[in-house]
């Protein structure tokens, strides 16, 4: 998974949201040290945290992890082909 992508997504849905870390952190049951290291590009996180975003943020995991675009409005939809680097990423997060 790339770090930056999913933190760069997790902070861009939580703001969407409307939620404070604090309020996110909470609703995925993880610590604001855990979620705010994660918008920070410190640590990636394992998969239970990133489903438990996910799950918070009511968006797919695939989404957080790169897999898919945004139109800026909160719809997403696959990239037109997913290349071998971009299925390689997704099972590497997977399996994390």
């Amino acid at each position: 998974m790339d770090a930056a992508t999913f933190s760069q997504r997790v902070m861009r849905m939580r703001e969407r949201r409307g939620m404070s870390r604090e309020e996110l952190a909470e609703k995925a049951d993880i610590s604001y040290q855990t979620l705010w290291r994660i918008e920070q590009r410190q640590v990636e996180p394992g998969v239970m945290t990133a489903y438990k975003l996910a799950q918070a943020l009511h968006c797919s995991l695939d989404y957080l992890c790169g897999m898919y675009e945004d139109d800026g409005q909160g719809n997403h939809w696959p990239p037109q082909s997913l290349d071998a680097d971009a299925l390689s990423r997704l099972g590497a997060a997977l399996s994390a």
